[in-house]
């Protein structure tokens, strides 16, 4: 929302808030699409089920205390 006002898009163009901004959102959507594979693919590379409660628990505490 900031940066779709113009004279606010020309004066933080390039800045750290941008650049941050997206690194910042990039590596937490990269990071959950990663746990969201191990969680999916385990079954597949361990024979064995993960426990659903353990991965709700995970999600709750990487989202919360990050």
């Amino acid at each position: 929302m900031w940066l779709s006002h113009v004279g606010l898009n020309i004066s933080m163009h390039d800045t750290f808030y941008v650049v941050a901004h997206f690194h910042l959102m990039l590596s937490g959507a990269a990071m959950t699409s990663i746990f969201a594979g191990f969680y999916y693919y385990f079954v597949a590379l361990f024979g064995i089920k993960y426990s659903r409660i353990f991965s709700y628990l995970h999600l709750i505490y990487y989202s919360g205390g990050h």
